[in-house]
């Protein structure tokens, strides 16, 4: 808790004085868990803001110059939901003076083509999964507008996040924007997603239904095929006993591939293992109208492609509701 004192420093500095700036706020840093993981800060660059979707034409920008602060972190094992850090950093940002001016989770941000249209700090500093993400823009207005971009995402029960803030290249240091949302993450209580009788599937159950998706741990491949090996049998029963208990869900099974081969190659291979998944599940007597295959090959990492632990990583199936 001593982490959090400094933000009533913030709150009643920012209550007196819009512009604020981080020397003005003495103490203020990162809350307990966070990890600070890159820092790059250019004196005088250019970022394009995020303030739109992507459409088409990928996501709508403003083109911005002038002292440019990234940054990156990493909260390992979060208990808290991607709205919950949101919702932190809005109200922090708020009482600072900052309007928000555009919001968005996933798939209304665009899905994959928002996450190929926004600069992202490179892995393993900052990792990003396209289908379990939200973005915030912010700006305080003044006679030289600042504005702060903050892309929080969960990659295997990590949450990771990048900070954006640009301000005038002659202002002070730029606004302080902490790591995570207010309370002590240690002693605040994970979310109860649903009520999930007890069995080998419950892990699997609990982050699917408590974040929409989730990673179909357990299942493998002959090498460069998309036979399932005798070992991935526990997994797909698991998944199976979750379908069969909870008959309202309808899914999307989705494989993914490390960098490794063209990329028209890995989303037929990613897609053929999706679907070897799929007819597991119809053999176990899962209706196949409740499911649907899909294969997107390296589109959509959660690792850098650079070391094979990363490209192990990469190299999966997820379960997505529909």
């Amino acid at each position: 808790m001593r982490a959090w004192l400094a933000l009533a420093c913030v709150a009643c500095v920012a209550c007196s004085a819009v512009s604020v700036r981080a020397q003005d706020v003495p103490n203020a840093g990162q809350p307990e868990g966070a990890v600070l993981t890159i820092e790059r800060v250019d004196g005088d660059g250019r970022y394009a803001l995020p303030i739109g979707p992507a459409g088409q034409a990928g996501p709508e920008t403003q083109a911005l110059r002038g002292r440019i602060i990234r940054r990156g972190y990493r909260v390992e094992a979060a208990i808290l939901g991607l709205p919950g850090v949101i919702d932190g950093y809005h109200a922090r940002l708020s009482a600072m003076g900052f309007a928000e001016r555009f919001r968005c989770a996933a798939q209304a941000c665009g899905g994959l083509g928002f996450r190929f249209g926004i600069e992202l700090l490179p892995p393993p500093a900052m990792l990003m999964d396209a289908a379990a993400f939200e973005q915030l823009t912010m700006s305080r207005e003044g006679a030289e507008p600042d504005h702060v971009s903050v892309l929080v995402s969960r990659v295997l029960g990590d949450l990771h996040i990048q900070t954006v803030t640009v301000v005038p290249s002659d202002a002070d240091p730029a606004p302080v924007v902490l790591a995570s949302p207010p309370g002590d993450a240690a002693t605040e209580s994970p979310p109860e997603p649903t009520s999930l009788p007890s069995g080998g599937w419950n892990d699997l159950g609990a982050r699917l239904l408590a974040e929409g998706h989730a990673v179909l741990a357990g299942v493998a491949f002959e090498t460069g095929g998309a036979r399932l090996t005798e070992g991935s049998g526990a997994a797909i029963d698991a998944l199976a006993r979750l379908l069969a208990e909870r008959a309202e869900l309808v899914v999307l099974i989705v494989g993914h591939s490390d960098n490794q081969g063209p990329l028209d190659l890995n989303r037929r291979l990613s897609l053929e293992r999706a679907a070897a998944v799929r007819a597991a599940l119809i053999d176990r007597g899962i209706a196949a109208e409740r499911m649907e295959a899909d294969g997107v090959g390296f589109l959509a990492p959660i690792a850098s492609n650079a070391t094979e632990a990363g490209r192990a990583l990469n190299r999966r199936v997820e379960i997505v509701l529909r």
